[in-house]
């Protein structure tokens, strides 16, 4: 299985009132098993994908986390769109590791473990002003 993600852009928007928007632009590259076997060389499909999420956001000083709780969301993966909100009482988490926080920037690390509590995958995502 071969693909490639790209990040084209993350907007970040958190308000002082304690709301948030982020907006993503990605594409992935992925290899098409079908259309490769028929040409006898490699063909790839490259979709469009969106995502968008609001909510409300909080910081733990003790962590150092920034938190998302995710109350509505757009996303597009593979053409196909699918939004909703979450009902009261019920979100979607998120918590990002702030390495730094400057008057003009902003370092986030995702992390992502599976069930043995073995890191799986980690993101770092650099955000200016």
């Amino acid at each position: 299985y071969t693909n490639c993600f790209t990040l084209d852009s993350f907007k970040l928007t958190i308000n002082s009132d304690g709301t948030y928007e982020y907006e993503i632009f990605s594409t992935d590259q992925y290899l098409d098993f079908d259309a490769t076997y028929d040409a006898c060389e490699a063909i790839y499909e490259d979709p469009e994908d969106y995502f968008l999420s609001k909510g409300n956001w909080a910081f733990d000083q003790t962590n150092q986390e920034l938190i998302f709780v995710e109350f509505e969301y757009v996303e597009t993966y593979y053409g196909i769109t699918n939004s909703g909100t979450y009902e009261p009482g019920d979100a979607y988490v998120t918590e990002l590791d702030v390495d730094s926080l400057t008057e003009n920037s902003l370092i986030l690390t995702e992390e992502f473990f599976n069930p043995n509590g073995e890191l799986e995958e980690s993101y770092k995502y650099f955000f200016e002003k």
